[in-house]
């Protein structure tokens, strides 16, 4: 079976992104699926809700600002059974770093 991506979007805050995708994240994990969560949210609440310090550890704003290779910012959440890209405070000044 090919890879399938699931986003959770929407401009307002506090609709439920973050609980949908971490909680799809270990409902698929459970049932044997691969997962990797990549939390674009600069305020990183699915990288704490899961446990993981982004500001410790490398994560998307490494690989989108500083090139870093996205497998070296995966990290494996063992309670959960998936794999997370964290966010961290950094990726709120991505936008203004990205464009030129």
């Amino acid at each position: 079976m090919s890879a399938q991506v699931v986003t959770f979007v929407n401009q307002k805050g506090g609709v439920g992104k973050t609980t949908s995708a971490v909680s799809l994240s270990a409902a698929l994990a459970r049932r044997g699926h691969r997962v990797l969560l990549i939390d674009l949210d600069p305020q990183s609440n699915a990288t704490s809700a899961v446990g993981v310090d982004g500001e410790e550890s490398p994560g998307i704003y490494d690989a989108l600002i500083e090139e870093a290779d996205i497998s070296s910012c995966i990290t494996r959440v063992e309670s959960e059974g998936f794999d997370l890209v964290p966010s961290s405070r950094a990726l709120s000044g991505a936008e203004v770093e990205l464009v030129p």
